[in-house]
Formats: structure tokens, C-alpha cells, sequence
């Protein structure tokens, strides 16, 4: 009995310190109904959590869970935001706010409102106030545009419980997806732009356009969000993401954060409490498959990511259940969270298996300390998804194969017959490669596939590349030297040419875009563009040799040879007649 005992205590004392997921409400009896994408908050003040919409519906109720009693209640108020779904949300002093969302028959909001916690009555605000050095005419005169959010949904951010006065809308979608990032100030009652008002998804400096990503302020001026999807409404990208950003509202500047979390979308974010100045951001649920996924590290139930603001590095870390007779919540996406004293409230959120939505509350309860001596797990290293193939055969395709290929019938046609050869087989697998890899780039965009800069470019180079072997085989008989081209061949050659080239210098353009567009790391980009840098080099290299030499030199410095023209000219001489000979050098390209 005492050394049971013992073991009991020394396993109590091994899980000391530790995140743990307990259960505080079950959805059952007078509750709110099973929901997701709500807007959720925590008051500090009065110690309860309020809620409001949400979907299926969408919805338009608020509730307040209220600690000393255990119990919903549902608020009845005269007036009240518009029902939606996918907003963004937030607690500061006496009032919780939301802003943007989806509401009936896709309609999207960019209004905002607050709830007065001491009241518990719902005012809209204004969008734009008129200062006290404005009279009503004038400003009436001055504020004809509008400034502010487009009406959008799936947007994050939020307002810095701890005395935040500026609601933050960072990113999000309506029929685009949008670059910009907002603030709201709750004391002039008025929209700011804090960044990017012409955005680009080919900028590494900054998040590339998206919706349904995780993200929540740290400090008053200060946000972090992750993942979502970037690509349909006008943009490309992964669906779901794993990039991860910080951003500054003092200097306005974005910063990428390390990598380590499952790419996912739908996640939420919230922090744990501080302790001792330390800070520490829990990232928690999502879906991390799509159409798009192929295979990626599969996110178990008692895995939550945590990011760590002093040292800008994430880590995954496992948590436990705080009654060993009730297991950690079921994995989900979509939930509702907001940091209390005791930890993180999480209501909600679908069912990843079974896509149904859920109405149960729980905290997983710990700070910084606790977070810090949860046991920390793997950070994920398999995720591939169409994005990635698509890439990896274009580069192959047209940044190797085809590249090459093109540089061989140029510069080493003296090398007759293998040069030939070795063209038309580079040409072969490398339009194969890009053939395969235009499936895989329909394939990773979800909709609105010709709608942004890389795919339109990308379609031009593939139709000038399926173009060239179609017009190989009904290229004109070649001249021979002491006769004149014939303007069939003359247009053949220019088409052939200049339309190949064109497809070439386009692919290594448009492959420098796609590797910013895929939000691929550092170090992919830096080895594209010093491969890039090379090509370029042996170009003018070769180029500058040939010139020197000049094109009636071969291979040894010496005149052009005679070579039977069916070894030189492809499949121009059909029967092939071993009695005609051309030199070598008449051409560019022999064909």
C-alpha cells in the first residue's frame, strides 16, 4: 500500500505544471445551440464569458455564462447586431465588441458594435466620427469616401483585453481576398488603415492575401496570426497555410515567425495568462486537410501549438486532461476562445470527424510556467500538398529540361548528331514535367483559377510550349545553302523561335513568381534565384563565345563539316537521301 501510494503521488507530481483540459459545461439544457464561428469574449470585471452569433444560421443571439451561478442565460435586448457568422470579436473594459462577418445570402458586414457589459444593451458605432473642429457641413463635405475595411468575413485580430483601445481587422475575404490590416479606435471612434493599401501576393515582406486564419493581439499595438487559405477570390497560395506572422502597429511593419505548427485553417488563438512578464499565445484546433492537402502530420486531440513572443519561436506541446475520467475535448475548428484568470475558455466549434457542430465548454487551465513544462513534442515535418508538386515539375520542366534543352540547339548543335538528340529529348520530358504540373496548379487552386498575375502568365507559357512540337511537325523541307528561304520557312522560323524563347524567358518569370506566391522559405527562394542568376550567366557567357568565334565554327575552331541532312534535319527528309549534305552551320538551330 505505501509503495502504491508513493507512485500516486510521484505521478501527481510529474503532471504538476502542465496544461489540462477541464470541462465546465456539457450544452445541455439551457445553453446556447450547437455553433461555430462565433464571437466570443471574456469580462474580466464581472468574471463571465459572452457569446454572440455564430452558425448554422447564421445567428443573432447573445448569451453570458456566468461563473458563480455555472449557468447560461440567454440576453434579451431591443436592438442588436444583424445576424452573421466569422467575425471578429473582443473584450476591453466594460464592453465587448465585433466587427466584419458573413451574414444571410452572403452578405458582408464592415460595420461595428459593441456591448455595453454593465447594461447589456447593444449599440452600432460609428465608422467615422466627426472631430469637435468640424462643423456637421464640413465635415459632411470632407467625408465623402469611405475609409475603413471592406465588408469582409474570416478576417482576425481583435482588441488587447488589458486595456487595449484599438480593435484590430487584419486580412480576411469577400469576393477577393484582402491584404490590408485596421484598427479601430474605440475613443476617437474611427477606422485608421495601419498597412498595405496596394498589396501584392508576390511580396515576401508581408502576408500574402487570405481568410479563415487564427490570430489574436499580444499587446495593445501588437498581433499575431497563422495559417488560413490563401488561394481562390483573385489570389493563389496554399489552402490550408503554415506561415506564420507578428505585426507592430508602432513601427507598422510585418514580421515572419519560424515555422513549426501543422498548416491549418479555421485555427483560433488566445493567450495564456502572464506570469512573471513572460507571454505565451496558444494556438488550438482547425482543419488541416483540404482538396489541396496530399499528406501532412495528422494533429492529435491533446496537441496545442505555443508561440512565444520574448523569444518570436513556436513550439507544439501536449496537454492533459484535468479528470482523468473525462478525456481532452474532441479535435475541432472553428471554436470560440478567450483568455480568463484561470486559463483559456474554448466553446464549441465542428466536430473534425464528424463535422457537427458543438455546444460544450471547457478552460484549458495553466499559464506561461505551465505551458512551459508541458512536454513539447515534434514540430511537423511532412506536409506536401499540390502547391508543392506543381512547383517542383514546373522547375523541372521549364526551369531545367526545357531550359536546357532550348541552350543545347543553340550552342552545342556542332555535336551533331547527339545534339539533336539530346534537344528532342529534353524537350519531350520537360513539356511531360510541365504538362503534369499544370494539372497540379489547377488542382491546388480551390476556385478563380485565371484571376490572378502567376496563373495567366502561366497558361501563356504553357500554350506557347504545347505549341512548339505542333509546329515542329509541320515545319517546311529546310533550304538548302545556295537557295533562297521560302516565306512559309522564314514565318516557321520566327514562330518556332521567338515563340520558344518567349516561353522560356516567361517560365523563369513567372517560376520567381510562383516561389513567393507558394509562401515558400528563405532558402527555396534564395537557391531559385542563384539558379536563376546562373542560367542567366552561361547565357551571356555563351553567347559572348559565340560571337567571338562566330557561327560557321565548330566544335574544333573549324569550318562546318557536311552531315547527312536526315542526321540534321529531324524527319524533313522522308526518304532519307543519303546524297544530300548541308553544312552544319547554316542555321541557328538546324531544324
Amino acid at each position: 500500500m505505501k509503495i502504491a501510494a508513493l507512485i500516486i503521488v510521484l505521478l501527481s507530481k510529474s503532471v504538476e505544471g502542465q496544461l489540462k483540459w477541464e470541462r465546465l459545461d456539457r450544452g445541455i439544457g439551457d445553453a446556447p445551440s450547437p455553433r461555430r464561428d462565433m464571437g466570443f469574449g471574456y469580462d474580466a470585471v464581472r468574471d463571465r464569458l459572452v457569446l454572440f452569433g455564430g452558425k448554422p444560421g447564421p445567428l443573432q443571439d447573445t448569451w453570458i455564462y456566468e461563473f458563480s451561478t455555472g449557468k447560461w442565460r440567454m440576453v434579451t435586448v431591443s436592438s442588436r447586431p444583424p445576424a452573421r457568422f466569422s467575425m471578429v470579436s473582443g473584450v476591453s473594459g466594460d464592453f465587448f465588441y465585433i466587427a466584419t462577418g458573413e451574414g444571410k445570402n452572403k452578405e458582408f458586414f464592415s460595420d461595428i458594435w459593441r456591448f455595453d457589459l454593465r447594461l447589456e444593451v447593444w449599440e452600432e458605432i460609428p465608422t467615422q466620427s466627426r472631430p469637435d473642429f468640424y462643423s456637421q457641413v464640413e465635415w459632411q463635405a470632407r467625408n465623402t469616401t469611405w475609409i475603413g475595411p471592406e465588408p469582409r468575413y474570416g478576417a482576425a485580430g481583435g482588441i488587447y483585453a488589458n486595456g487595449g483601445e484599438q480593435l484590430y481587422v487584419a486580412l480576411g475575404f469577400s469576393t477577393v481576398r484582402y491584404h490590408n490590416t485596421y484598427s479601430y479606435d474605440t475613443r476617437q471612434l474611427r477606422w485608421h488603415l495601419e498597412y498595405c493599401r496596394d498589396c501584392n501576393s508576390y511580396n515576401p515582406s508581408y502576408p500574402h492575401a487570405r481568410c479563415l486564419h487564427a490570430g489574436t493581439m499580444i499587446d495593445k499595438d501588437e498581433m499575431v496570426i497563422f495559417g488560413g487559405c490563401l488561394g481562390g477570390g483573385g489570389s493563389g497560395g496554399p489552402c490550408p497555410a503554415g506561415d506564420s506572422w507578428l505585426f507592430n502597429g508602432k513601427s507598422k511593419y510585418w514580421k515572419r515567425l519560424p515555422d513549426c505548427a501543422s498548416p491549418r485553417m479555421y485555427g483560433v488563438m488566445a493567450n495564456l495568462p502572464s506570469a512573471v512578464n513572460r507571454r505565451r499565445v496558444v494556438l488550438y484546433g482547425g482543419l488541416d486537410k483540404s482538396d489541396q492537402v496530399i499528406r501532412t502530420n495528422e494533429i492529435k486531440d491533446d496537441q496545442v501549438a505555443v508561440y512565444d513572443p520574448d523569444s518570436n519561436s513556436w513550439s507544439v506541446r501536449k496537454t492533459l486532461p484535468f479528470n482523468s475520467s473525462i478525456p481532452v475535448p474532441s479535435w475541432r475548428a472553428s471554436v470560440g476562445m478567450a483568455t480568463g484568470k484561470n486559463g483559456i475558455y474554448m466553446f464549441g466549434g465542428i466536430n473534425k470527424m464528424t463535422k457537427n457542430p458543438m455546444n460544450d465548454l471547457w478552460v484549458l487551465r495553466g499559464d506561461v510556467t505551465d505551458a512551459d513544462k508541458s512536454e513539447q513534442l515534434e514540430c511537423t515535418k511532412y506536409f506536401m500538398n499540390y502547391i508543392t508538386v506543381h512547383g517542383i515539375l514546373m522547375a523541372i520542366g521549364w526551369g531545367f529540361f526545357l531550359q536546357w534543352g532550348a541552350f543545347i540547339a543553340r550552342y552545342l548543335k556542332c555535336k551533331n548528331p547527339i545534339w539533336f538528340y539530346l534537344h528532342v529529348t529534353f524537350q519531350i520530358f520537360g513539356l511531360c514535367c510541365a504538362i503534369a504540373g499544370l494539372v497540379m496548379g489547377i488542382l491546388s487552386v480551390p476556385f478563380g483559377h485565371v484571376k490572378f498575375v502567376h496563373s495567366i502568365v502561366g497558361i501563356v507559357v504553357m500554350i506557347l510550349g504545347v505549341l512548339q512540337p505542333i509546329n515542329a511537325l509541320i515545319r517546311p523541307h529546310k533550304t538548302q545553302p545556295d537557295e533562297s528561304k521560302t516565306f512559309r520557312r522564314r514565318l516557321w522560323e520566327c514562330v518556332h523561335h521567338f515563340g520558344g524563347r518567349a516561353g522560356l524567358i516567361l517560365a523563369l518569370v513567372n517560376i520567381s513568381l510562383g516561389v513567393f506566391l507558394a509562401v515558400t522559405d528563405q532558402l527555396i527562394w534564395s537557391l531559385w534565384f542563384g539558379y536563376l542568376c546562373a542560367i542567366v550567366l552561361v547565357y551571356i557567357l555563351a553567347e559572348s563565345i559565340r560571337g567571338l568565334i562566330g557561327r560557321s565554327r565548330n566544335c574544333k575552331g573549324e569550318k562546318g563539316t557536311k552531315q547527312p541532312k536526315h542526321m540534321l534535319d529531324g524527319y524533313d527528309n522522308d526518304n532519307y537521301k543519303h546524297d544530300i549534305y548541308v553544312n552544319t552551320t547554316s542555321a541557328d538551330t538546324g531544324l
